[in-house]
């Protein structure tokens, strides 16, 4: 399977008097399949020959990574892919995997469930019993007592 590389700017800082775009964010990603994984930093840019002078409005993404790849050394380019395919390289989806527990797809909301058949995910809250649900329940509608406020000396 090929490795694919795309580069992103993510941002730019710039003089707010003329436009003269000062640095860019980017990044430069790496997908292999269903594998996919990133690498980026921040590059300052010399000031431009005012003939070459391109309008902030005017500039595109095309334009500022041909200007990132121009500042960057092609060894500096060579370490970040050869990092980028190290990192893929690494990956084995039979034995790692990526995600946050507590965010769950709605698909999988219903699909997952305890051994009573009661989902373990409802409304993106993962509940490992039926207790531990019905107990948060219960603690949702028991009002809390309206303290009232006394100032200590």
């Amino acid at each position: 399977m090929t490795d694919t590389f795309t580069w992103t700017i993510n941002n730019l800082h710039r003089r707010l008097s003329d436009g003269l775009v000062e640095n860019a964010k980017w990044s430069l990603t790496a997908k292999r399949g269903e594998l996919v994984t990133s690498i980026g930093s921040i590059v300052d840019f010399q000031e431009p020959d005012p003939a070459k002078f391109i309008a902030y409005d005017e500039l595109t993404e095309d334009v500022v990574i041909q200007w990132t790849k121009d500042t960057l050394t092609e060894e500096q380019i060579i370490i970040f892919k050869d990092e980028l395919i190290h990192r893929l390289d690494s990956i084995d989806p039979s034995i790692s995997g990526n995600g946050l527990p507590w965010i769950v797809a709605k698909s999988e909301s219903t699909s997952k469930t305890d051994d009573n058949g009661f989902p373990r995910v409802i409304d993106g809250v993962r509940y490992e019993t039926y207790e531990e649900y019905n107990q948060q329940e219960i603690d949702k509608s028991t009002p809390t007592p309206d303290y009232p406020r006394v100032a200590i000396p």
